[in-house]
């Protein structure tokens, strides 16, 4: 996966282009997502799974959300989870990833986690409410994210 940093970016400005068409905040992933074609369903997934997807061959892709987190996670999860479907756009026959909390890192989970960073916090809207603000509250909740999030945002873009 090369550079997954600019990869992720780009994937996620693409994204926000063709399916947010409104300037409004936040960015809504579960619309997105049915706009993409990908199903979002609430699921009891057990205490070490955030969210999953899964697409199997001549179906529609179902991202899977944990029912019992927060309504900010859960929009992170579901940005996350379209990081891979995004990620594996041209590999759409077959896609299966598990999200477990705490659970081993990869490139691709990496990208995933960018990508949903840079789709729920766009830089420019992050870098003037952070210069507007400059409170980690205030920012994340004009995001709909979480404060943990909206930090590693804030580092991610060299912000003070």
């Amino acid at each position: 996966m090369p550079n997954m940093k600019y990869a992720s970016e780009r994937d996620a400005k693409a994204t926000l282009a063709t399916y947010w068409t409104s300037a409004s905040l936040p960015v809504d992933p579960v619309k997105i997502a049915r706009d993409m074609g990908v199903r979002v369903v609430l699921a009891q997934l057990g205490e070490d799974i955030s969210g999953m997807i899964v697409k199997r061959p001549d179906e529609d892709a179902t991202i899977y959300v944990d029912v019992d987190d927060s309504p900010k996670r859960q929009r992170f999860t579901v940005a996350h989870e379209l990081g891979h479907y995004v990620e594996r756009a041209d590999d759409r026959g077959q896609l299966s990833y598990v999200d477990r909390r705490g659970g081993p890192w990869s490139l691709r989970e990496l990208y995933a986690n960018e990508f949903a960073g840079h789709l729920l916090m766009p830089a420019d809207a992050f870098t003037r409410q952070w210069a507007e603000q400059r409170s980690l509250v205030s920012v994340a909740n004009h995001f709909g994210v979480s404060q943990d999030a909206a930090e590693v945002r804030r580092r991610r873009l060299g912000l003070q």
